[in-house]
């Protein structure tokens, strides 16, 4: 759907017009789980500048999580995140972390990421 401008509106559209403006996007962001030595959680994004959370509560990362995502998307690259996809659901990475220490297995190749829905601010 393309919306106009009416003729006689000058300068910057408003926050309004920009919203129905704004074409949907849909994009990728890789996050990292990490569980250190230390029992302490780390989770960085080699795509999201400025995403570096630790602690030894999960619950709390995983709280501050989405919010932060969503700031640092708005301030980082101007986008308005509407909605967050975890692929694989933040429920499976937090039992994977969660769950108790066994002998290693190999490591399976996949990744953690975020389907993020939104458009420009």
């Amino acid at each position: 759907m393309k919306a106009t401008l009416p003729a006689y509106k000058l300068g910057r559209p408003s926050l309004a017009q920009r919203e129905i403006m704004a074409p949907l996007s849909e994009f990728l962001i890789e996050i990292l789980f990490e569980k250190g030595r230390d029992g302490r959680f780390y989770v960085h994004s080699p795509n999201l500048a400025g995403l570096h959370l630790a602690g030894r509560d999960l619950s709390a990362i995983r709280a501050d999580l989405e919010p932060i995502v969503k700031e640092l998307l708005f301030h980082n690259l101007d986008f308005v995140a509407d909605q967050i996809r975890w692929v694989p659901s933040l429920d499976e990475v937090v039992s994977h972390l969660t769950k108790p220490s066994s002998p290693p297995e190999p490591r399976s190749e996949g990744s953690n990421y975020l389907v993020i829905t939104g458009r420009a601010a």
